[in-house]
């Protein structure tokens, strides 16, 4: 492992922590089309392999980046300055070098977890597993810091804890009305299938990822859009391992259906962000990988 790739690491764990989770997260997304249209103009074999090997796996890889934005959002969560669970916002305004040091830290961990991961050869999408295995620490870590500090205290009162048990909002959820699971499974099918559909056309699994995750940006303005790159991901999957279109398809709007109703158990009211589209792919692939 190259120092002077741990340092980029660190580098964009602070970056994450500059622009914002859902921001440098659409960077990928447009990097990843830009990587995609150099690769069919025939860019110099050179000039791919360093942009692949230090943008897309490294310095804006979500598992490193987002990780760091993440990580930092929920220690200025925990230490009263900030929504912990805010990946929208930048965290410049605070000026504050700590919650830095600690997005370079959240990066760092991200790529190391990753490479180890990527070498022993884990049969799942190790970029997910990370970004889960990461959210999981900043929780826990901001949940005992907030409970130290009391329900009075700044951090408290920004990150008021949900009151109802999980249980209560999966069960909110799921009767939550026939219009809207027949809105969430048509549009459910419509992502699935085109996610489906670009990966069988240009043989490019991560095409449809790369398009769903630039148009976070939508999701950033307020536009109502809701993100699908889990489930343009889990389907490419799918078909990569099975060849079958209509299975693909399912497995797209399993995963769809998934991560909406782990994101209102989970994330409702909570301090951090832990990311339901990381731990349904990070779930999903797993099974994929070793079972199809």
């Amino acid at each position: 492992m190259a120092p002077e790739m741990v340092a980029l690491a660190a580098c964009a764990g602070a970056c994450g922590a500059l622009v914002g989770g859902n921001g440098v997260f659409v960077m990928y997304g447009f990097a990843g089309l830009g990587y995609t249209v150099m690769q069919v103009c025939g860019a110099d074999p050179n000039l791919l392999a360093v942009f692949n090997d230090a943008v897309m796996n490294c310095f804006l890889l979500p598992c490193v980046i987002f990780n760091g934005a993440c990580a930092a959002a929920g220690y200025a969560g925990a230490k009263g300055r900030f929504q912990g669970n805010d990946i929208n916002h930048s965290l410049a305004s605070l000026g504050s070098a700590a919650v830095l040091a600690v997005g370079a830290l959240g990066g760092t961990l991200g790529y190391l977890m990753v490479t180890a991961l990527n070498t022993v050869g884990f049969p799942a999408d190790t970029g997910a597993v990370t970004v889960v295995a990461g959210g999981l620490v900043t929780r826990l870590l901001a949940d005992r810091a907030q409970r130290n500090a009391g329900s009075d205290s700044m951090a408290g009162r920004l990150n008021e804890r949900e009151k109802r048990a999980p249980s209560e909002l999966l069960r909110n959820v799921l009767t939550a009305g026939t219009s809207f699971w027949a809105f969430q499974i048509v549009e459910g099918l419509v992502y699935a299938a085109a996610g489906t559909a670009a990966a069988w056309a240009t043989g490019n699994t991560m095409i449809g990822f790369y398009v769903a995750a630039a148009l976070i940006l939508l999701l950033m303005v307020d536009m109502g859009f809701q993100a699908c790159h889990h489930t343009v991901l889990i389907a490419a999957y799918a078909l990569a391992q099975t060849g079958s279109f209509a299975l693909a398809v399912a497995l797209g709007l399993v995963a769809h259906v998934a991560a909406l109703v782990l994101g209102i158990c989970i994330n409702t009211g909570r301090s951090t962000h832990l990311d339901p589209p990381a731990i349904t792919i990070a779930g999903m692939s797993l099974a994929i990988f070793c079972l199809l």
